[in-house]
């Protein structure tokens, strides 16, 4: 099979906001979620793709039919194309939009026998990038409350990837059996996991995700699916492998895309939409190894699989924070001193809230100030500064020192003050409702 060197010519691929959200809830992100806003809401002030995100302009340009017109005497049939493994590198974040340019070329054929495996390096690079806020919103939120527009087109690579894709029926070509070109997979370390999550998949996930662009009917039509030999329509790999990544990028980069840097794993067993996944987790260092079972039959799905992060939250710099003397020269100061009062005579509130707020409180658009408001459990406290022990807030609130007073006062309507950009809000918005017990009556969040 003389397709080794064989180059596809650059696609473009674009992509926006909508199809950000709706990857994240094929693989799975409900609203339920901590941080999921940050996934699932476009005017939310950190939104963001999932990492793994980066395989949908990758399927894009493996699907799109100009690699397989290029190998001589192969088309392609979808009963019988396989994906075996996948990796990609973040060389960026992802924005929340962009235009992508991808250059993709065959890198290495085995032959296995019974067929043959195909191995594609790509890499992925941003033309025309929007970062934050999304123009195409301004149709449904005024754009005077939207923060300001930034692109980069200075053609700069985002991500790569690379695809092994087992082509049935396609081998005894006389060709290569090992590789020498596919990034490797790792075993996990001989012990028991570190972390284990379980996540059931729903009986419409791969419906929902073929979406995102992975139209095979082997997912969805079950007479397609007996071609392939399968009882009925199986989940997208791809699907579970992105499950597999929102896992890790929660338990171990808390929820922060900028800190998840590599993703590897081989499909080793098919999925059934509905099945519950166990998700075992081993890490050592910068790399989280995992495998994906299917707990309902005992089977690996993916395996020889790894994630590599960055291991340390960002650190603060000694000059970013500000003095206990500054929060009380702020005039906002009283209103922290009544909530410590609150949840002090509240015990039970933590139990109810179960987050951690914390509150940048500005002067003249600059740090002035910050408070603390923990109610991970009870009793709960409130401190000045920002969170203690390296722990993430689920919510952070911004605004200046008088807006602050107005907003306990009840002077100033809490989504009057979102909407037109005085409050800013990242994390997960919704949390924000259970504040009111801390604020004035009538300024509910």
């Amino acid at each position: 099979m003389s397709a080794v060197g064989i180059k596809v010519q650059p696609k473009t691929f674009t992509y926006t906001f909508k199809d950000v959200i709706l990857y994240a809830l094929g693989v799975g992100m409900s609203t339920q979620d901590e941080d999921a806003l940050q996934f699932l809401y476009e005017n939310s002030e950190d939104f963001s793709p999932l990492p793994t995100f980066c395989v949908v302009p990758a399927q894009a340009v493996m699907m799109d039919g100009a690699l397989w017109s290029s190998i001589p005497g192969w088309s392609v049939d979808l009963s019988k194309l396989l994906h075996g493994e996948m990796y990609i590198e973040l060389l960026k974040p992802l924005p929340p939009s962009a235009t992508l340019s991808t250059d993709m070329e065959v890198v290495e054929v085995l032959d296995k026998g019974s067929g043959a495996v195909l191995t594609a390096d790509s890499i992925h690079v941003g033309r025309n990038i929007v970062w934050h806020v999304l123009e195409s919103v301004e149709s449904v939120v005024p754009s005077s409350t939207l923060p300001a527009v930034s692109r980069n087109e200075s053609g700069e690579p985002l991500f790569r990837s690379q695809w092994s894709l087992f082509l049935v029926g396609e081998g005894n070509f006389g060709g290569p059996r090992r590789s020498t070109k596919a990034v490797p997979l790792m075993d996990h370390p001989n012990r028991a996991p570190d972390a284990s999550e379980e996540v059931v998949t729903g009986v419409d996930q791969a419906a929902l995700y073929r979406l995102s662009g992975d139209l095979n009917p082997l997912h969805i039509d079950p007479s397609f699916a007996a071609m392939g030999g399968f009882a009925q329509p199986i989940l997208h790999g791809l699907c579970f492998y992105g499950i597999t990544g929102r896992v890790i990028l929660k338990k171990y980069c808390g929820n922060d895309p900028s800190r998840f840097k590599a993703m590897k794993a081989r499909f080793a067993k098919p999925v059934i939409p509905g099945q519950r996944l166990l998700v075992d987790m081993w890490k050592e260092g910068s790399r989280v190894y995992f495998t994906c079972t299917v707990k309902d039959t005992g089977k690996v799905c993916l395996t020889g699989g790894y994630v590599d992060i960055i291991d340390q939250e960002p650190s603060t710099s000694p000059g970013g924070g500000v003095s206990s003397t500054a929060e009380s020269a702020v005039a906002c100061a009283g209103l922290f001193e009544e909530m410590t009062k609150k949840v002090a005579d509240n015990p039970d509130l933590a139990d109810k809230v179960k987050a951690v707020f914390l509150w940048n409180i500005n002067k003249n658009k600059s740090l002035a100030a910050q408070w603390t408001v923990d109610l991970r459990k009870g009793p709960g406290k409130v401190y000045t500064g920002p969170p203690n022990d390296g722990v993430k807030p689920n919510v952070t609130l911004t605004l200046e020192d008088e807006d602050m007073v107005a907003l306990g006062t009840g002077k100033l309507n809490p989504q009057k003050a979102f909407m037109s950009g005085k409050l800013k809000v990242s994390g997960n918005v919704m949390l924000t409702q259970k504040l009111q017990p801390l604020l004035k009556p009538q300024a509910k969040m």
